[in-house]
């Protein structure tokens, strides 16, 4: 998220407390959220994926009401919540920041310098086309991130052995 206020062409309208923020909580909702569970089952993955925004909206929430109220207007704060809430409803995202925190948490997950990945050769290979190159890339809408995203997935597949075309 940094990177994208600092390089990319952000709207000086885009606050960088709330974006930060929000990249920062955007997946607190996992924690302990497969405890229990198989999380390697893609049914099971698929099916709380939608709770951990709601389990990371509640936690930010929560943090800013008892710890931060100081720092944030209400306003603020009820942005922050919104953007964990919905991050990765990718298909109903319109507004500048929900889509900025897509661009960066897209981003974050391509970047194998950042976290090792532990896919199989196979299951990444199926990520990269149904799930960033079909799905987010789409919806970037900032120079940076696109050039930035095309560079973490070549570097991705190159991590891999694989290649693919990117129509970005």
């Amino acid at each position: 998220m940094k990177q994208l206020l600092v390089n990319g062409e952000i709207s000086s309208v885009i606050d960088s407390q709330v974006m930060i923020t929000a990249a920062y909580a955007h997946d607190w909702g996992y924690v302990g959220l497969f405890k229990g569970v198989n999380s390697d089952d893609p049914k099971v993955i698929k099916q709380r994926k939608p709770l951990h925004m709601q389990l990371g909206a509640k936690k930010i929430k929560q943090l800013i009401e008892e710890k931060l109220q100081i720092f944030f207007s209400s306003q603020q704060a009820d942005l922050v919540v919104h953007l964990v809430n919905v991050h990765d409803e990718v298909e109903e995202l319109q507004i500048a920041e929900e889509l900025l925190l897509m661009e960066a948490d897209t981003l974050g997950m391509l970047d194998v310098s950042f976290v090792t990945p532990t896919f199989t050769a196979q299951e990444n290979l199926r990520f990269v086309q149904n799930e960033v190159i079909s799905r987010r890339f789409p919806k970037f809408t900032h120079p940076f991130a696109r050039l930035s995203g095309e560079i973490l997935l070549q570097t991705r597949l190159k991590y891999y052995g694989q290649s693919i075309r990117s129509e970005l």
